[in-house]
């Protein structure tokens, strides 16, 4: 898939497609931002497992499967595997 546009911060989505965000690097700021622009979904990647969630549906995807066994009530995806 393109990616289709960069929004700045507080900008709505504009066009169709993959849009990318930038945004503080703060969890919630973040997701907070990505929620009020349009978005419908959050891909979460962590590393040490914070059990986040917000206004869209969010995949929390692992980055190591150590996570991934150890918390599989909060990880969606394990990329330790990839």
């Amino acid at each position: 898939s393109y990616v289709e546009g960069v929004l700045p911060y507080g900008e709505r989505l504009k066009v169709k497609g993959l849009n990318l965000l930038s945004a503080p690097g703060n969890d919630l700021v973040a997701a907070t931002a990505l929620a009020s622009c349009g978005c419908h979904m959050v891909l979460f990647t962590t590393g040490r497992g914070t059990p986040f969630g917000t206004y869209v549906p969010t995949m929390k995807i692992s980055t190591n499967s150590t996570l991934a066994k150890n918390k599989p009530g909060w990880i969606d995806f394990n990329a330790g595997v990839i």
